[in-house]
């Protein structure tokens, strides 16, 4: 989780290995009209808007994984619970899902579509696990 925690002036290298240079992120964004939109990233985007806000920290904490691989691909849902500071009050919940491929040497993604969670839809019970 070093790749994608701790201040926006924290050392970045983590999270290049964990993506293809060519991954595309992927965030849906819910207006206060409740209409969708997407904010589509590369990972140097990504990271450009943490290195702009130094002092910007995001603490984020796993709550399920679900994987499933065939071969050299794979997929994972991740349910997560964010944070301000590593031990302040949770501001936010939301669902990851990520699709990777095996390089032969590493898992990298090159895939990824989030959506923090909905006020007043909450997340499903699915995605807590057991």
């Amino acid at each position: 989780m070093a790749a994608v925690i701790g201040p926006g002036n924290r050392d970045h290298s983590c999270l290049r290995q964990l993506l293809t240079k060519d991954a595309i992120l992927t965030g849906v964004i819910r207006s206060e009209d409740g209409k969708n939109s997407r904010l589509i990233e590369s990972p140097d985007d990504f990271i450009a808007w943490y290195e702009k806000r130094p002092s910007e920290t995001f603490w984020e904490r796993s709550l399920h994984d679900h994987v499933e691989v065939y071969d050299d691909i794979a997929r994972l849902t991740h349910t997560y619970e964010v944070r301000a500071t590593p031990t302040g009050p949770v501001t936010g919940r939301g669902i990851e899902d990520f699709q990777l491929i095996f390089d032969g040497v590493s898992w990298r993604a090159f895939s990824l579509l989030c959506q923090d969670g909905v006020p007043g839809k909450p997340l499903p019970r699915q995605y807590f696990g057991k």
